[in-house]
């Protein structure tokens, strides 16, 4: 029989604004992913390598967030979520190399071949994002 898990109150309140904080740094991520469209549409590539290195730092910080923090929280709250929670490390490793390849486009200055690429890694980024703020919700939801 599977084992009820409950969390206390204060602890239920900590993680839901754990995910809160995980949105927040998602929409800023998506700033940052815009602009570095703009400046690929400009088309400026000092701009367009700026921007994505600027970019690429901050999603390596996110995903060392998540990695250090809220990924082992949310292991150690509830153990059937742990599966979800290895496969978003196995795609953030695939998304660091799909994040290097790009750096390497926009190092060798061919914007329209980055534009195709970050397209394709924007609309990756945004379903992984959905599935981490969906199961750091469901590691915070108490059941009735």
């Amino acid at each position: 029989m599977t084992q009820v898990r409950r969390l206390e109150p204060g602890l239920k309140l900590r993680m839901k604004r754990e995910g809160r904080r995980i949105a927040d740094q998602h929409r800023q991520l998506l700033k940052l992913r815009n602009r570095v469209t703009a400046e690929i549409a400009r088309p400026s590539v000092p701009g367009a390598r700026a921007a994505f290195s600027e970019f690429a730092e901050a999603l390596e910080a996110h995903f060392g967030v998540e990695e250090r923090i809220y990924f082992p929280a949310v292991r150690g709250l509830d153990k059937e979520l742990r599966a979800a929670v290895d496969a978003l490390v196995v795609e953030h490793r695939e998304l660091r190399l799909r994040v290097t390849d790009l750096t390497a486009g926009f190092e060798s200055g061919n914007g329209f071949v980055c534009l195709i690429k970050l397209e394709s890694l924007i609309d990756q980024l945004k379903h992984h994002e959905r599935r981490e703020e969906d199961l750091i919700a469901l590691a915070s939801e108490v059941p009735t």
